[in-house]
């Protein structure tokens, strides 16, 4: 993952699910805990 790239990415208003699926396709993300 680009720094720079993730950084300008999140200027603009992206969030970490986005960046990561940009640099990541395929990617899942999960939450491993139950809120309570």
């Amino acid at each position: 993952m680009c720094q720079v790239g993730a950084l300008r990415m999140a200027r603009e208003g992206m969030d970490y699910n986005s960046i990561l699926r940009h640099y990541y396709p395929g990617t899942v993300i999960n939450k491993d805990w139950m809120d309570e």
